[in-house]
């Protein structure tokens, strides 16, 4: 077993699974092949109540390495990741899915784009591995150093640093907040903007050295689910209107298309739990207005809006349709 070092370059890899048997073993490896004599990785593995073979691969994963292993009862990724964060002891912090994997060599180019460009924040990109194939991000593989306001637009985009937990290096230092574990969705966007304050510098590196396994089927949000995420968006908004007042605009758009969408899902399904209608109504009253009247969002943007709210439930039909053309072609929303 070999001994974790001891030094400022140690990073924490903090890995959530529930039933992952057929890839916990390969992104562990992954992990483990970030190693270098520079730097560092303490491999904290929560298992989060699995049912099937994933705990004995893990029993014998810790048996041959030195990743910790933590079991805690089925709560959620958030939950298992705050269980990580709780015992995590490096200095720098990473999180990675359990059915992804990441390039040998991600760590060493993360931590060396927070040195050269003196960051608190770095983030890369990723190759989407879908039924179509392995689609890489496009990128020139040089970095960008964003400050200020602009950390909280970049988090928000479609490309990019984006609100992805598991892109990204974090400084242990600069984590305030835990991920939120009331929520189904949003919640490592949420967790990135709660935890911008103290970082006064982001880095990213465009290269794709992340591999995502991207679900193309089944990604369509059930009611509850949106109603999940429109409560992050929620709170996504107050952030913002605090702490980025110009760029508020972009939550509150997308939280108003949510509200959007609910209300052509429960058009489409004839939901008739007058709390869930009453919330989604009230939800597009209070945002409505402002949205259409903000002068950053985009004519064409108002447009579908309008669209959306007078044709429900045709609006919802052909953005299924568009959207599983985009997801052929590498293209998705944050």
């Amino acid at each position: 077993m070999t001994e974790q070092k001891s030094s400022k370059h140690l990073i924490s890899v903090i890995i959530p699974v529930f039933n992952g048997e057929r890839t916990v073993e390969r992104v562990v490896r992954s992990v483990l092949a970030n190693r270098t004599d520079e730097i560092g990785i303490e491999t904290i593995v929560v298992d989060d109540g699995s049912t099937d073979a994933t705990p004995e691969i893990l029993d014998r994963l810790a048996r041959e390495t030195d990743i910790r292993l933590i079991r805690t009862e089925n709560r959620g990724a958030a939950a298992a990741r705050n269980a990580g964060l709780r015992t995590a002891k490096g200095a720098f912090i990473g999180f990675v899915d359990s059915d992804d994997r990441i390039q040998p060599d991600m760590y060493r180019k993360l931590l060396l784009a927070l040195s050269e460009h003196d960051a608190d924040l770095a983030g890369c990109g990723v190759i989407h591995e879908t039924e179509y194939g392995a689609i890489p991000e496009k990128g020139d593989g040089g970095t960008a150093v964003f400050e200020g306001e602009t950390i909280y637009r970049e988090i928000l985009g479609s490309q990019g640093m984006r609100g992805y937990l598991w892109n990204k290096l974090f400084k242990r230092e600069r984590i305030r907040v835990p991920l939120d574990e009331s929520l189904l969705q949003c919640e490592d966007l949420l967790f990135c903007a709660q935890n911008l304050e103290g970082v006064r510098r982001a880095a990213y590196l465009s290269e794709p050295l992340y591999r995502y396994t991207r679900k193309t089927d089944g990604e369509e949000l059930s009611i509850k689910r949106g109603l999940s995420l429109a409560d992050a968006q929620e709170k996504l908004l107050a952030v913002y209107r605090e702490k980025a007042p110009g760029s508020a605009y972009i939550p509150e758009r997308n939280l108003l298309k949510t509200f959007l969408y609910l209300r052509a899902k429960a058009k489409q399904e004839h939901e008739r739990d007058e709390a869930v209608l009453s919330r989604i109504r009230s939800g597009i009253k209070a945002h409505f207005c402002r949205v259409m009247r903000e002068k950053d969002v985009s004519v064409k943007t108002k447009g579908n809006i309008v669209l959306t709210y007078l044709f429900p439930c045709i609006s919802l039909r052909i953005k299924q349709r568009v959207l599983k053309k985009r997801h052929q072609n590498g293209i998705w929303e944050s």
